[in-house]
């Protein structure tokens, strides 16, 4: 406790160092005692002068608690609660001739476009489309087998929700196919 004591008077006494000479002095019970007073058998102590730094108004430091900079408010990121392809369905036989396939997009809560959000689909595992929708036409696909899914995308690009990979296969006339007569 007394060491507890003896090391805050010496802290307090610190500003005040540069103004007035300190002095040590040691008790017949061996109690040490810290004064800016000269009592008798008391020793003058060498105090290392205080540090000071000076700079500019530019560069000085801010204490306050009330004027440190605020950090950016976050605004809450929008939870998708689904997101999935519904059409076309997975494994699906689609009889186009055209080629052209409907992708329709199930969104809840709705796209948030005020954030910057959007939507990409892959066709056949590349980028195909990207935009602010939840429909989307796939036009002159080749026959065969295609997969499609997508993803919602915040501002940044960052992949926010995806759906599953859906399959389907396209079906399309061929010249090839002989007719059968009338």
């Amino acid at each position: 406790m007394k060491i507890l004591l003896i090391t805050g008077l010496i802290i307090l006494s610190l500003p005040f160092s540069s103004f007035a000479q300190m002095y040590k002095s040691v008790g017949p019970d061996g109690t040490v005692t810290y004064s800016d007073q000269a009592p008798k058998n008391a020793k003058p102590l060498k105090l290392m002068p205080i540090s000071t730094i000076h700079t500019d108004k530019k560069h000085t430091a801010s204490t306050s608690i009330a004027e440190k900079p605020k950090a950016k408010e976050k605004k809450p990121e929008v939870r998708y609660s689904t997101f999935r392809i519904t059409s076309p369905s997975n494994n699906s036989a689609i009889r186009e001739n055209s080629g052209s396939v409907s992708v329709q997009l199930e969104i809840t809560p709705k796209l948030n476009t005020a954030l910057g959000h959007a939507v990409s689909i892959n066709l056949d595992g590349k980028l195909f489309i990207k935009g602010q929708f939840a429909q989307a036409t796939l036009n002159n696909l080749d026959r065969g087998a295609h997969t499609v899914s997508a993803h919602i995308h915040n501002k940044q690009g960052k992949i926010i929700r995806s759906t599953s990979t859906v399959s389907f296969q396209l079906q399309r006339f061929s010249k090839l196919h002989k007719r059968a007569a009338p």
